[in-house]
């Protein structure tokens, strides 16, 4: 009796959801398990930088590139570079405000770590909340970290005095390339901020991956040259118009480890 009921189990399954269907979603989990457990992001934003912008297809993996992480929190976990850096010999700047991060990064990534907070202009005193973690950032009621939705946490919250400085500060202070392949900017809804002034016609981005732009910001990447190429869940990856030719926006073939055995 009970194999009888499978039986028609399984023949209920076939007609609602066709075995090659089921084959395909598997093979589909498997695909986004492996990307992530290779490029360690978060919503596929290195994997699309690897495999799309910079086309692993036709030149391979793109080795010795520089990269702006602004904010890299611990350096490793849910992280935009760490496997640029480890992996493939890329460089750049690590941004992390945040001193509870600061001995991980220093054991675990070689890049320069830059711990002054990143505003609109520099020498300014800002107020930084620092205890809740990858969600922590400068306390404004223009930032995530504002009185309007997070009042009650704010009464108790762990904030420190921090002194800003600004993107193009650092950059030239760091000697930076003109060309810089990819930035990360993930600041807890600081990001307008910390571009709104940026020289663009100093500095240029191939790639450039925002979590939760505004729309100020959207309009005036657009200004400046960056096309909108990918929004993966709540991050939108932008291109410099200069490299739009080079992206292969339908890959064949895309990089990324195999699991390993589970023994």
């Amino acid at each position: 009796m009970k194999s009888k009921i499978i039986k028609v189990l399984k023949s209920v399954l076939d007609i609602l959801v066709p075995r090659s269907t089921r084959i395909s979603n598997k093979i589909d989990n498997q695909r986004r398990l492996e990307l992530r457990a290779t490029y360690g992001d978060q919503k596929g934003q290195v994997a699309f930088l690897v495999n799309n912008v910079l086309d692993y297809e036709s030149t391979g993996l793109f080795r010795n590139g520089f990269f702006v992480d602004l904010a890299c929190a611990d350096g490793r976990e849910i992280n935009n570079t760490y496997f640029l850096e480890k992996m493939l010999g890329w460089t750049g700047l690590l941004f992390e405000p945040n001193p509870h991060y600061h001995e991980t990064i220093k054991t675990s990534r070689t890049s320069k770590l830059i711990t002054k907070c990143v505003a609109d202009e520099e020498d300014k005193l800002i107020s930084f909340r620092i205890d809740n973690g990858m969600l922590g950032g400068i306390v404004s009621n223009e930032t995530d970290n504002n009185d309007l939705h997070r009042a009650q946490e704010l009464r108790s919250a762990e904030l420190i005095q921090l002194s800003t400085t600004t993107l193009a500060i650092e950059l030239d202070l760091a000697g930076a390339p003109k060309l810089i392949d990819f930035m990360s900017l993930d600041i807890e809804g600081a990001e307008w901020l910390a571009l709104k002034n940026f020289p663009f016609e100093r500095y240029k981005f191939r790639c450039i991956a925002v979590e939760r732009p505004s729309a100020a910001l959207d309009l005036l990447l657009d200004q400046k040259g960056y096309r909108q190429v990918a929004h993966l869940e709540y991050d939108v990856i932008y291109v410099h118009e200069e490299f739009l030719g080079t992206v292969n926006l339908t890959p064949r073939f895309e990089f990324r480890f195999t699991d390993a055995k589970d023994w």
